[in-house]
């Protein structure tokens, strides 16, 4: 599932191309994906447990045939239409991820000792905020569609990557800390200005998990509520945790003064642990 997720997702990058988008090469990513996923069908079902396997397979049928499978996504690509193969993408993305959590139910490594009283996410969740004008303007979806006031977007918050700094996130959702939060926009993120009390907060562990380990390396403690400005995710300076699936398109049109309306967690409370707080 890796290689597929990898060959999908460097698309994401050549969407990005302005101009003359290579789609030979986006139309090759997706074929050898498919070729991946249909050659070895049988091992990717039986990695799911037994009790999973039919949902495990309607998943899989949705991956290969299905309205936003890897065969529409060939389609979309065939006809050079970045706004359909980006929206394509991203389900099909989704299906992979659905896919991954059924292969993978719980954390493949054990947190260190000191790290156990913390929250932690065993797994991966979804979260889904949603973003309001603060000027009275609207967002303009660019895969069509009415300009509308607020706009959804869908994160994956990745557990098996940075347990800890995702199930922080999480409880931080399930307590409404992020309700009514106004956002700051910089050239290079969106910041959270959640209003809790700089005085009484926690510290947890700067998560990071190199490309191709296995589990995360803990180093310097950053403060949960300090301002993330001047810090850099290249520089592994950052715990990157998750990623947005659904909504991406309007990020960029995300200003300061713009305000999270809502933060709710819709899938992975049961993956959640919490311990108890003394």
């Amino acid at each position: 599932m890796k290689t597929i997720q990898d060959s999908l997702e460097e698309i994401l990058y050549l969407l990005r191309i302005p101009q003359r988008k290579p789609y030979g090469t986006m139309e090759g990513n997706v074929k050898k994906a498919l070729k991946i996923a249909t050659d070895e069908k049988d091992s990717i079902l039986a990695s799911i447990p037994t009790d999973l396997r039919e949902k495990g397979s309607t998943l899989y049928a949705s991956l290969i045939d299905g309205k936003n499978g890897l065969q529409a996504l060939l389609a979309c690509i065939k006809d050079k239409d970045p706004d359909k193969v980006s929206v394509g993408l991203a389900s099909s993305l989704d299906t992979i991820a659905e896919l991954e959590l059924l292969q993978a139910p719980g954390l493949s490594f054990l947190l260190p000792e000191q790290y156990q009283r913390y929250p932690r996410l065993t797994g991966r969740g979804i979260v889904e905020l949603t973003i309001e004008k603060g000027d009275g303007s609207t967002f303009s979806p660019e895969a069509g569609g009415e300009p509308r006031k607020t706009a959804k977007i869908q994160v994956v918050i990745d557990g098996y990557s940075a347990p800890l700094t995702a199930g922080n996130f999480a409880k931080l959702i399930i307590d409404e800390a992020y309700n009514g939060a106004k956002l700051r926009s910089t050239d290079q993120a969106v910041l959270s200005d959640n209003g809790l009390d700089k005085n009484n907060g926690y510290s947890v562990p700067l998560e990071i998990k190199p490309s191709g380990q296995f589990e995360p390396l803990y180093r310097t403690k950053l403060d949960v509520q300090a301002g993330l400005g001047g810090l850099s995710f290249d520089e592994g300076e950052f715990s990157v945790f998750g990623y947005a699936t659904a909504g991406r398109d309007i990020l960029s049109q995300i200003k300061t003064g713009d305000v999270i309306q809502s933060a709710k967690l819709i899938d992975g409370q049961d993956r959640l642990v919490l311990p108890d707080e003394k």
